[in-house]
């Protein structure tokens, strides 16, 4: 089962309008539970707005 999991999920991407966008957010969503790890707060909005601003 695990096998057939990759090949479904690049199947499904096809179907995205914009799986660019998915990936971006999911990155900047995964920075932001990083640095509440590290100890940092920080939300995605302050990410979003860091970036937006560079």
């Amino acid at each position: 089962m695990a096998d057939h999991a990759p090949g479904r999920l690049d199947g499904s991407i096809t179907t995205l309008p914009h799986p660019d966008f998915l990936v971006f957010m999911h990155v900047r969503k995964e920075a932001v539970l990083s640095s509440q790890i590290e100890g940092t707060q920080s939300s995605l909005r302050d990410a979003l707005s860091a970036e937006a601003s560079i």
